[in-house]
């Protein structure tokens, strides 16, 4: 894997770190470990991840019930209108947290409505890193 520092800061018409709502893997699981080096609120682009939509089980019932496509790294939906609300999780938290993730589930960086936000986030493959992601890598 690698990690990755991140200064993100307002924009108008931010989609948030990671481009908007997406899977890292969709073929297997895959963890990022992020650090927030800013503290992190509402506002400022915090971590947000659907509960249960990691599975394979969890991504079949995500495409027939919610229609969102199990193939798909990039979600052509918006989750927040058609997953329950229940299972979105908005990580806020001081500098210093750290969170680990399985980001084969829907997630993304909250587009910053305020502020700053500085990370590190360490992205882990079991094998090799993928194509799609090698071209960002120096």
């Amino acid at each position: 894997g690698f990690t990755m520092s991140g200064h993100l800061q307002y924009v108008q018409g931010n989609l948030g770190s990671g481009q908007g709502w997406h899977r890292d893997s969709v073929n297997m699981d895959q963890f990022k470990a992020i650090a927030y080096l800013s503290d992190v609120t509402s506002a400022t682009g915090p971590f947000q991840y659907y509960l249960r939509t990691a599975s394979e089980r969890s991504m079949r019932a995500c495409e027939k019930c919610y229609g969102i496509p199990k193939a798909n790294n990039r979600i052509p939906v918006d989750p927040q209108k058609s997953l329950p609300h229940s299972r979105l999780i908005e990580v806020l938290s001081n500098a210093g947290a750290l969170l680990f993730a399985n980001t084969r589930a829907i997630h993304r960086g909250k587009p910053i409505e305020q502020g700053q936000r500085f990370a590190l986030t360490t992205y882990f493959w079991e094998r090799q890193i993928p194509e799609h992601i090698m071209k960002y890598v120096n």
